[in-house]
Formats: structure tokens, sequence, C-alpha cells
């Protein structure tokens, strides 16, 4: 069974910790975690994770300047904001920056880090369905035009 690879950047080290053992349990994801947007940005690898999720408050750059400058390399990576901070125009900021999902940490422990793993995994599928899609696209197009009609 693959394991998705998703990056988690908080400032909070012990809500890493925590998370990444929440996460982890499940076998379906292996989490590498940074507490800084702005180290994570210079990680040379930071695209080769299946997504990204992120806190919104953090000293340096905070999760909104975080996904603009990921969405400005790939506008297919995966990312969810996940936050405490529960104020719905910053919601609606980040889905309009191309967040996945936006998940409040507020609430009992278990519904909220099943509602993070949820989503995540919708976000990776959706990503991998379109990134298939476009690839049977690509392979169409270039088909000779006797075989296609």
């Amino acid at each position: 069974m693959y394991m998705y690879q998703v990056l988690y950047v908080d400032d909070d080290q012990t809500l890493l910790k925590i998370t990444k053992l929440f996460m982890e349990l499940s076998g379906e994801f292996e989490l590498t975690t940074m507490t800084s947007a702005a180290d994570a940005v210079n990680c040379p690898h930071i695209m080769s994770y299946d997504a990204i999720i992120s806190d919104y408050e953090m000293p340096e750059m905070n999760g909104i300047a975080f996904l603009k400058a990921i969405k400005s390399e790939s506008k297919t990576m995966p990312f969810l904001i996940f936050t405490g901070c529960c104020h719905e125009n910053l919601a609606v900021e980040a889905i309009d920056n191309g967040a996945d999902f936006f998940v409040n940490k507020c609430g009992k422990s278990n519904d909220v880090f099943s509602t993070l793993q949820n989503n995540l995994k919708v976000a990776i599928e959706r990503r991998q369905v379109a990134e298939t899609m476009r690839s049977i696209h690509e392979k169409v197009v270039e088909m000779p035009k006797t075989l296609v009609e």
C-alpha cells in the first residue's frame, strides 16, 4: 500500500507531533514536519510531496502567503489550511487563492483529525484523477487522426 507523502508546516511543535502521530496511525500518510513556511518554500524537494498542510498564523510567512508561493510553482499541488483561526473571511481568502480545504483545529480532536485526514485524501485523489485525465487527453491528441475517427 502506498503511503501519501505530506508536508505539514506549523510553528506549534506540540501540534506538529500530535498531528503526525494521528495521521500516521492510519497507515495512509507519512508526514514530514517543518516549523517555518519561509524555510519550507526554500526546500528543494517541496514539489515532490503528495500534499501540503499549513497553519495560517506563523511568524515570517503566514499560511496564505505560503499557499500563494506554492501555487505559483504548481497550481495542482493539494494544499490545506489547518488553523485555529476561525474567521469566515480567512476561509474565503484561502479557497480563493487555491487552497483545497480549510480545516478548523477547534473541536474534538478525533473529529478534527478525521476531517483533516478525509479532506487530505480527497484533495490528493482529486489531483490524481485530474493528472490521469490530462494524460489520457494528451495521448488522444497525439494519436494519428485516422485512429481517433
